[in-house]
């Protein structure tokens, strides 16, 4: 199998212990040795067939000395910018769910059974006390958006018998750049936490505008809206199209008459936007975040 998988990828290779993974390759695990596979020669498709088929089971001692894979993650995360090798991994996105567990100190395996049904099993849990800690969860198509998993985070509280908060931020590539997102990511969940500490359920949606009042800087500002709204940003009818319809309170017959466009034109527009950013402007919260982060782009382009 090995040998066909090596045929197939042309520029894959057995990868040795002695050399620091890259965010450039896809690593996968088969007959015993761990294959890299250069991510610009397989599609996002083939890289989740990939990863399903040949998930990597990583031995500390073959891979990263004597550490652990939980404290790989852990020294990664909280290194400076780019002074640790990436994790070995078979991941190509994650996003970080940061919890809190109230009224009460139940056992971590009692409360990890109640993270396995809001989070894929494989994800990663760090502890860093009996009561938080964050959870990594890799991209794919199971994972919960934001209103699945009000309904199961109630339905936790009362078969677990603990009250659970979370925050739980976008998903970022796996590069030296992570390290910096999760320490973002962890800012704004005490932001959150701070002016809004009666919601369960917490995303950058919902802690956008307290950002915004505490001050963010331009650059921070720009990264927030290149990584919430990616390629959006780069089609300047699309975003016209969106902001024209948040600025009709969401009215979608209003801002059809409004664009001169037929209705169903107008609601594909928004169905593609909200697919392509994961950020659905037809809640208050996302359209508050999204008509921000326009305005900001906007006035920014205008200078």
């Amino acid at each position: 199998m090995l040998d066909k998988l090596k045929q197939t990828f042309q520029g894959s290779f057995i990868h040795s212990p002695e050399q620091p993974p890259s965010s450039d390759n896809l690593y996968i695990q088969t007959e015993g040795k761990i294959l890299g596979i250069p991510k610009d020669i397989i599609s996002e498709k083939e890289a989740a067939l990939l990863t399903a088929l040949f998930p990597l089971d990583p031995k500390p001692e073959q891979n990263f000395g004597s550490l652990s894979e939980k404290d790989q993650w852990r020294k990664f995360l909280t290194s400076p910018e780019g002074q640790e090798q990436l994790p070995l991994t078979s991941w190509t996105y994650v996003r970080f769910a940061f919890f809190s567990i109230q009224g009460g100190n139940p056992a971590r395996r009692e409360a990890e059974e109640a993270f396995w049904t809001l989070f894929q099993r494989t994800s990663i849990v760090l502890w860093n006390s009996n009561t938080e800690g964050v959870l990594i969860e890799p991209l794919s198509a199971e994972h919960l958006k934001k209103n699945e998993m009000e309904p199961v985070l109630s339905a936790i509280e009362s078969d677990f018998f603990i009250r659970l908060k979370l925050f739980i931020s976008s998903f970022y590539e796996i590069d030296n750049c992570l390290p910096e997102a999760y320490a973002f990511m962890n800012h704004c969940r005490a932001i959150g936490e701070r002016y809004s500490p009666s919601h369960k359920l917490q995303t950058v949606s919902s802690v956008f505008p307290f950002l915004m009042s505490t001050g963010l800087d331009d650059a921070s500002l720009s990264r927030l809206a290149e990584h919430l709204l990616g390629e959006t940003l780069k089609d300047e009818e699309l975003i016209s199209t969106i902001k024209t319809y948040i600025e009709c309170s969401s009215n979608a017959s209003l801002a059809a008459k409004k664009l001169f466009m037929h209705r169903n034109s107008l609601q594909y527009r928004i169905d593609k936007f909200i697919e392509k950013t994961g950020l659905d402007i037809r809640t208050f919260e996302d359209a508050l975040t999204v008509y921000l982060l326009i305005a900001v782009s906007l006035s920014r382009i205008s200078r």
